[in-house]
């Protein structure tokens, strides 16, 4: 005799015998704005079929929700909720000014998923539900696609903002763009800006996360990225775009020069767009470099393949870390053979156990990969020649500071260690020298002219700095800094011009700088300009001033003192305010992609094979949105860390 069980409640699950299963309806998807407020679940009524049902999250009214039924039902009552539309702060029980919302819970929800790459589904898992309960009995639990659809708003509402922040900076807007295909195999583009706002604070902030079929064709990527510039409204703000050395993306920006210099969306038609990231160049510099020393490189790396091999290996290899007399406080580093900077940490630790490498040789008869003492000789020469580029390839990928004004000292230093390595007696040091050398000409032999401009830019350097560089360098290079103040006048004079169209557009004074309300005394320092200085003089006023020192005595020792370029020309805005204006965009500009790469990194992190189904624009709105809110702050469970707890950072 079949048993009749069926619940009445909300929520049985009970009441159909084992013959006869309730009958499941298909699930179609659910799209209307009403399930951001209605809750779904399902009952089994009298005849063992399986109903839904939906339930108000604010007044808890149940309603039938089949989907042959509409949601015009469900719709009325939202319109005419006394719970939902009385004040959110009467909506709960709970007394005082930090009352919990069903709303402020959603939106908590919400960020802390999108901060800590959490997956939708965990709003549904039991113990979060029962923590939720447990602090407010008043939470109602949401379900996954709830979840999502307040990530999506969240993301909406912040693009909205930035959006409109983008187009009322006065300052041009330096992009950086990459690629990059998810394990999935689909291809990403990334679009990141980079401005000082008026604050004069240096930003950088995601833009886009987009899906990008093939072909990743020159043409196509170019379309996609105007898209983008169009879609933000920025499409005329645009100083310069950072791109790696990929011929796709050379060929892309000379047709996005193209198209935005026909809308005259750029200054000096484009000369000072394109800027290579630095850090690829970097890459390929010293890449072909190590080739002259592979041997002895691969004898390192396979050398900490064996080690890190078993646990048994391990355990020996502790051992003659001690019998060496040494503590094993440093972990063991395998690289990445396509980054420089990752070989030479696998170099420098394996060095540091040299002794440890030559015991274990001599107790493990399997292992045959042990450095010769040549091979050690010359790593030991090859690290101590890297350790230079590796700290510039540092100083290169920072976001948090201006990195334009680093480049021409930094690149000028690598030039001569070139050269001086290019005499060294070592047969491979002077090979790996020539052939870095030959590498080096070929991307920096004009040293970025408008990445001159930033020493120039810094006041404890200015033209004298860059004079001196060339003639440490000799030959033709004397005469380049006659081309680099000539293209800095250029860009000045069109600075000057901007600034009178504007403001005659405007109908304001062509000589008063735009500066902030909230500033005090901006009427007396626009009172007091000169309005007949030209925009000559105004460049030879800054040059004429004194050097502001870079080097001072710290306990005793003389080191670089800190110093923030861009307080500098936010203090002097007034006295040079084409020239200020000026340094704004060009200390914007990154001469690495590190921070687009950075992007793919969350990417990756949310993208996993565990959760491959996630949709592009979804993805997008999680990476994006992190950036917002975080920027490129990273949790203690993202970085990259070894078991000693040292961060190791990869950067190209």
């Amino acid at each position: 005799m079949e048993s009749n069980n069926a619940g009445s409640g909300v929520g049985s699950t009970t009441g159909s015998s084992p013959s006869s299963p309730p009958k499941k309806k298909a699930n179609s998807r659910r799209t209307s704005e009403v399930w951001d407020d209605v809750e779904l679940f399902n009952v089994v009524d009298d005849d063992g079929v399986l109903l839904e049902k939906g339930k108000c999250n604010f007044c808890g009214k149940i309603y039938k929700a089949e989907s042959r039924l509409g949601t015009s039902t469900l719709k009325r009552h939202i319109a005419v909720c006394k719970k939902l539309h009385q004040p959110s702060d009467l909506r709960n029980e709970s007394i005082g000014p930090n009352c919990i919302t069903q709303e402020g819970f959603r939106e908590k929800l919400a960020i802390c998923t999108i901060s800590h790459d959490y997956v939708f589904r965990c709003v549904e898992h039991k113990g979060n539900r029962d923590v939720h309960s447990y602090l407010n009995g008043q939470a109602k639990p949401i379900s996954r696609n709830t979840h999502k659809s307040d990530i999506v708003k969240i993301h909406e509402r912040m693009k909205e903002e930035l959006k409109s922040s983008l187009q009322k900076i006065s300052s041009r807007i330096c992009l950086t763009s990459d690629m990059w295909t998810s394990l999935t195999t689909r291809g990403f583009i990334c679009l990141t800006a980079h401005y000082v706002d008026y604050e004069w604070k240096l930003n950088s902030k995601l833009l886009s996360f987009t899906h990008l079929p093939p072909p990743h064709s020159s043409y196509r990527v170019k379309t996609t990225i105007y898209r983008m510039l169009r879609e933000w409204g920025i499409d005329n703000k645009i100083f310069s775009i950072t791109l790696d050395n990929a011929s796709n993306m050379t060929n892309m920006q000379n047709e996005l020069r193209d198209q935005l210099n026909g809308q005259n969306g750029l200054l000096c038609d484009g000369k000072f767009f394109h800027i290579r990231c630095c850090g690829h160049i970097l890459n390929l510099i010293v890449q072909a470099g190590l080739k002259v020393i592979k041997d002895g490189i691969r004898s390192v790396r396979e050398s900490v393949k064996y080690v890190e091999g078993s646990e048994g290996r391990k355990i020996k290899f502790k051992e003659c870390v001690e019998q060496s007399g040494m503590k094993q406080t440093r972990s063991l580093w395998l690289d990445v053979p396509t980054r420089w900077n990752s070989t030479y940490n696998m170099l420098e630790r394996a060095n540091h156990y040299r002794q440890a490498f030559v015991n274990l040789a001599r107790m493990d008869f399997e292992y045959n990969e042990c450095p010769s003492s040549e091979d050690w000789e010359k790593i030991e020469v090859l690290i101590k020649f890297l350790k230079p580029f590796d700290e510039i390839t540092k100083l290169f990928s920072g976001t948090k500071y201006p990195t334009s004004n680093l480049f021409f000292e930094n690149v000028w230093k690598i030039h001569l260690e070139l050269r001086l390595l290019c005499t060294s007696l070592d047969d491979d040091i002077r090979a790996m020298a020539n052939a870095m050398m030959l590498k080096f000409l070929k991307y920096w032999k004009d040293y970025n002219l408008v990445l001159a401009f930033g020493v120039i830019l810094d006041p404890r350097y200015k033209v004298a700095f860059v004079n001196y560089c060339y003639e440490k360098l000799g030959g033709e290079y004397v005469s380049k800094v006659e081309d680099v103040v000539d293209d800095l006048e250029l860009l000045l004079e069109e600075y000057k011009n901007q600034s009178a169209t504007s403001a005659t557009q405007s109908g304001v004074s062509m000589t008063s700088p735009s500066v902030p309300l909230d500033n005090y005394t901006a009427g007396f320092y626009a009172s007091n300009i000169n309005h007949n200085t030209s925009t000559s003089s105004e460049l030879q006023l800054y040059l004429a001033d004194p050097l502001i020192p870079a080097f001072g005595d710290i306990d005793g020792v003389s080191k670089l003192l800190p110093f923030d370029v861009l307080q500098y020309w936010k203090d002097h805005q007034f006295r040079f305010p084409h020239l200020s204006k000026m340094a704004k965009d060009v200390l914007s500009i990154p001469i690495t992609s590190v921070a687009s790469e950075s992007s793919f990194s969350l990417g990756g992190r949310i993208l996993t094979k565990w959760r491959t189904s996630i949709l592009s624009d979804t993805l997008e709105a999680v990476v994006t949105t992190r950036n917002w809110i975080r920027g490129y702050q990273m949790d203690d469970d993202d970085e990259d860390t070894r078991d000693d707890g040292e961060e190791v950072k990869l950067l190209e």
